[in-house]
């Protein structure tokens, strides 16, 4: 092999990546604080977190005021929980009460079932022997469980969602409609045997509207079933019920003595495009608030790159400008700003100095559960740049029409936020690794970098 070139009277040397590297934060350390540990990230939440997904699949319970929360996530669609990351998410409330209290006490009707209260001999999600035993008569017709939820707005969106287990009986169909009309509904099928769902039965009725069905395995063969839509109408409560279901999907058949499911964790979500981490709940709704970290920033003249890896987790559902990297003041509005946010449910780069907009969106959305990747650099001639990666995928790139020119001090404040625009536009990822490069990078460049 020959040897290098050298320039004369120069010393050869390798190309060192992590000399461009200004900023380097990992999920994996568990902890804000960057990977050259000259700088922490501040955490804000003003409630308890969500429950999220240790490596084995089972629910960590909820996080107090101010902890972040670092889940398990499976970047490579294999069902293998193999990265930690970081779980980010806007404003919720489950306006389900008593979610893990399926009886007549708790609120529940049971139309030819029973329900025996944290009786299981398997642990729920969350590891706690909380489940409920669901067992079906023997009458031939339907068996189901059901209640109302609050809070429904006439036209609104809703997300339900349930954690099942099977016991002999291993097909559901989950069933939301207009309290007053039930032919205004959407619903879908589960196979908790195999893990998948299916809306082959068309799934919705009268004026209902199906969006989004899901199923995902919790280990132990827990599955959370959600499901998404709109049941239209001019209904203001929203009834959830819960059918148990032949193989062949018949919601009506011959009750099997000691059949059923075991059944954990109800939640509803209105107004929402998707579901988000579990919030149990006992006597009243719960809300958890809103979540948001930055780091300090200090602005670089003009060319730069921005990294952040993460997995999907309904950011890209949004319209409404939700944010994955802001760069300014804590209100969002403050011009100089810069980052990258939701546009029509895609991502775009962003620049705005209150004189000079650049914008530059992608082509494509990616799905909830992807690992996406994307990039923001703005290049020596202010050409905005916006690189995405889906799946590990090549990446995808698009360009400004508009040049815009960064100096020091660029930006409204010197932060930069992860997954918000600040005290508000807060998405719903769970991200993973966030990096921050002098010069134009490309995306495998960014991947390398340490």
């Amino acid at each position: 092999m020959p040897a290098p070139t050298v320039l004369p009277g120069r010393a050869f040397q390798q190309v060192d990546r992590r000399s461009r590297l200004l900023f380097h934060w990992r999920a994996s350390d568990q902890s804000l604080i960057t990977v050259n540990r000259d700088s922490t990230g501040v955490f804000t939440r003003a409630s308890d977190g969500g429950e999220v997904a240790g490596q084995g699949g089972f629910l960590i319970n909820p996080a107090s005021d101010d902890l972040p929360r670092y889940e398990w996530v499976d970047t490579d669609a294999d069902g293998v929980r193999d990265a930690a990351a970081l779980r980010l998410e806007g404003a919720r409330t489950n306006t389900i009460v008593q979610s893990e209290n399926l009886s007549t006490a708790g609120g529940w009707t049971l139309t030819r079932v029973t329900a025996d209260i944290n009786s299981t001999i398997f642990a729920a999600p969350d590891g706690k022997y909380t489940a409920d035993v669901i067992l079906e008569s023997t009458d031939n017709a339907t068996h189901s469980f059901q209640r109302n939820s609050s809070g429904f707005s006439t036209g609104g969106s809703l997300a339900a969602s349930f954690f099942f287990r099977a016991r002999g009986r291993s097909d559901i169909r989950l069933f939301v409609y207009g309290s007053t009309d039930v032919g205004d509904f959407f619903s879908a099928e589960y196979d908790l045997s195999g893990g998948t769902v299916s809306t082959s039965t068309g799934g919705i009725g009268g004026t209902g509207s199906l969006s989004r069905a899901a199923i995902k395995s919790y280990g132990d063969s827990w599955y959370r079933c959600a499901l998404v839509g709109a049941v239209g109408g001019s209904h203001t409560i929203a009834a959830y019920r819960v059918d148990l279901a032949t193989t062949a999907g018949a919601v009506s058949y011959q009750g099997v003595s000691g059949n059923g499911l075991y059944s954990w964790g109800g939640q509803s979500e209105v107004n929402a495009a998707f579901e988000t981490s579990y919030a149990p709940t006992a006597a009243a709704a719960v809300t958890r608030a809103a979540e948001t970290v930055y780091w300090p920033y200090t602005a670089k003249p003009q060319v730069e790159t921005i990294y952040v890896k993460f997995i999907e987790g309904g950011t890209a559902q949004s319209t409404a400008g939700d944010r994955i990297i802001h760069t300014g003041a804590a209100n969002a509005a403050t011009d100089p700003r810069a980052g990258i946010e939701t546009s029509a449910g895609e991502y775009q780069a962003f620049y705005d100095d209150g004189t000079t907009t650049a914008t530059a969106k992608a082509v494509a959305a990616p799905s909830m559960g992807d690992l996406v990747e994307l990039r923001w650099t703005v290049s020596a001639a202010g050409v905005l740049t916006l690189g995405q990666s889906i799946k590990g995928g090549a990446e995808a790139t698009v360009n400004s029409t508009a040049t815009v020119v960064v100096t020091r001090p660029s930006f409204a404040a010197a932060r930069l936020y992860l997954n918000s625009g600040g005290t508000s536009l807060q998405g719903h990822n769970s991200y993973i690794a966030v990096k921050r490069a002098t010069g134009a990078q490309n995306m495998q460049a960014m991947r390398e970098a340490f």
